[in-house]
């Protein structure tokens, strides 16, 4: 960096920074259980785990290039209507290789037997659900589109919710 003709460059004042306490989060205390685990179209592996915590409380892990997503909180499956999809689309970006994943993950309730991902095209696909847990992946020639519909369908195959994604 240069300095302007005539001026000097030089301390002004020295501030002492405090050190920060990390602020104490619940983590997980049990042993952690892959419950869903698949290949990304790019052919990398994603998991997601679960992990009793302290307190009751429920921890989930997600892994995907090296990365780790932990949350710890109350089971989110009590907190969904039995007829209720609570899933929501996610995004990774890719670093090495410049392609996205796009993903849909979350919960749905105890009256969803089955989910299926409708595309704006008209292309029908079956989404998996785990222990009530979704981890899907959007497949990348649909990544533009502007929105997506998931089908709840009860034990009889009968619709029961739909929820509008965008």
């Amino acid at each position: 960096m240069s300095t302007p003709v005539g001026r000097t460059s030089g301390l002004l004042r020295r501030h002492e920074i405090q050190r920060l306490e990390p602020i104490p989060r619940p983590g997980p205390v049990g042993p952690e259980r892959v419950v869903i685990r698949l290949q990304t179209a790019a052919g990398f592996p994603l998991s997601f785990s679960l992990a009793h915590a302290e307190n009751s409380e429920l921890c989930q892990i997600t892994r995907y290039r090296g990365g780790e997503g932990l949350t710890c909180g109350s089971d989110p499956r009590t907190c969904v209507a039995p007829d209720e999809i609570s899933v929501h689309p996610g995004l990774r970006n890719e670093e090495g290789d410049g392609k996205s994943l796009v993903t849909l993950s979350g919960v749905v309730g105890s009256d969803v037997a089955g989910l299926e991902l409708q595309y704006t095209n008209g292309v029908v696909v079956p989404v998996p659900i785990t222990e009530r847990f979704v981890l899907f992946e959007i497949a990348p020639e649909h990544h533009a589109d502007e929105r997506f519909v998931l089908v709840g369908r009860d034990a009889a195959g009968e619709v029961i919710t739909r929820r509008v994604l965008k």
